[in-house]
């Protein structure tokens, strides 16, 4: 019976214990390198991010030892910006680092109508464009424009594509005026990284 009480004694004890958990601000602790090398964001990116996403992140109450906006946000780029513990060759891509492979559709005025952003950065283009929502659509005929594509893409009668054995002076042309054009998405992304 002595044994018993004790051992429940000691388990009311271990359950009033509390944890005490490292709440310790990284943009405190890092310096800028290590907060590039940990967060993949400078200083004053991370900054502006966490006051982006503040109010969407802020608990009403510290009850139950909540976490701040700006540890939320720390955590979840810190979890991006490792490599996946599963299948971790997919996520290595072509340049040798770790990414995700996203595809982008936009218009002229930078509108973004398309965005994918769920396979591993080995994932080649073209695999993840043929598999996408945005394919369906083309071949069901719902499309009304059409699409550029670079060279690693399939030519179809609503996606164009460059030439890729120029033969004739239009068809230079048509390379040129179809790579100025497709540049938009590039300015696009560039406009999406800056932010």
């Amino acid at each position: 019976m002595a044994r018993l009480v004790y051992h429940m004694l000691n388990e009311q004890a271990f359950r009033r214990e509390r944890i005490i958990r490292d709440r310790s601000n990284p943009l405190d602790v890092y310096d800028d390198t290590e907060l590039v090398e940990r967060f993949r964001l400078n200083r004053r990116d991370l900054f502006e991010l966490i006051d982006e996403l503040s109010p969407e992140l802020r608990h009403a109450s510290d009850r139950n030892a909540a976490l701040s906006p700006a540890l939320q946000t720390l955590m979840a780029l810190r979890f991006y910006a490792n490599a996946p513990s599963e299948h971790e060759y997919r996520y290595a891509n072509r340049k040798g680092f770790h990414s995700i492979n996203v595809q982008i559709a936009c218009d002229a005025s930078y509108k973004i109508f398309d965005l994918v952003a769920r396979w591993p950065g080995s994932t080649h283009d073209a695999r993840i464009f043929r598999e996408s929502a945005l394919v369906r659509e083309f071949e069901a005929g719902r499309g009304n424009d059409l699409l550029l594509g670079d060279s690693g893409y399939p030519l179809k009668r609503w996606l164009m594509t460059p030439v890729i054995a120029l033969r004739t002076e239009q068809e230079r042309r048509y390379n040129n005026i179809h790579s100025v054009t497709r540049s938009v998405v590039e300015r696009c992304i560039g406009v999406l990284k800056r932010r």
